[in-house]
């Protein structure tokens, strides 16, 4: 039904413009006309013009006035329709995202559990767990580092690694405070860094070298105290999924690099 009034009232409008349109046409051949059915002198027909003109001018003015609150009305009654419809989209929308995050965090859950699972039935060390976890990432590089401390001083030195560019006799090592790492060692907060600069990580194959875009750095808490830190990098950017499953292989992972050293 608003449909038919909304057609009917844009329909009437138009008659409206066109009668208005008619009538000004009228009012402007009007004087010929009566010149034409009655004679008059110069005198007189200045007059009538005068007078012809001004009921011109008024008359055209006040159609146009209504015209114009005809045209705004209009525009307001479609701008009612546009926001009901926005109304019911938002309310789709926020039913979908909804729907979205339940699906999400079931997913999530479900990838955690069974990454879990995986390392208790597959075993193996640190790197064995570690090349588990960014191959399900999708990530090119992944190092887990112990908290050691040398001369006062605190550190956090690389025990395992994937896919990393630095030779297997080699270790890395941040003072706390030092870099990403050495941040999150000692704030003990994780870092997701985005646009990561160029050169700052290295993945090398035989055809060549690049660097990773996406970095994220967590700290892994034995007892409410930063025992390590593990760093995943990725091509692509790292989710909210892909993020919570490194935070809960992260302590998996310093446990296997703890027996290993025992």
């Amino acid at each position: 039904m608003k449909k038919l009034f909304s057609k009917l009232a844009v329909g009437l409008f138009f008659l409206y413009v066109v009668g208005m349109c008619g009538v000004l046409w009228f009012l402007s051949d009007l004087p010929q006309r009566i010149l034409a059915e009655i004679p008059m002198g110069v005198a007189e027909t200045e007059m009538l013009e005068s007078v012809l003109r001004d009921g011109f001018f008024v008359t055209a003015g006040t159609l146009l006035v209504g015209a114009t609150v005809l045209l705004f009305l209009l525009l307001a009654k479609t701008g009612e329709a546009k926001k009901e419809i926005v109304y019911v989209d938002r309310i789709s929308n926020k039913k979908d995202v909804e729907k979205s995050e339940k699906k999400s965090k079931k997913k999530k859950t479900t990838d955690i559990d069974e990454f879990r699972e995986s390392v208790r039935s597959g075993g193996g060390d640190a790197e064995d767990m570690l090349s588990r976890l960014c191959k399900t990432l999708d990530a090119v590089q992944g190092v887990v580092y112990q908290t050691e401390e040398f001369e006062g001083k605190r550190y956090a030195v690389s025990h395992a690694a994937y896919a990393f560019s630095m030779p297997e006799s080699e270790r890395l090592r941040f003072e706390f405070g030092e870099g990403v790492v050495g941040q999150v060692a000692k704030e003990g907060n994780p870092l997701n860094v985005e646009n990561v600069p160029e050169g700052h990580m290295l993945v090398r194959s035989g055809l060549g070298e690049a660097s990773p875009q996406h970095l994220y750095v967590t700290p892994i808490r034995v007892d409410g105290k930063v025992s390590g830190v593990l760093e995943v990098a990725s091509f692509r950017k790292l989710d909210n999924n892909d993020r919570a499953m490194v935070d809960a292989a992260s302590e998996l992972l310093l446990d296997s690099a703890e027996t290993e050293a025992v």
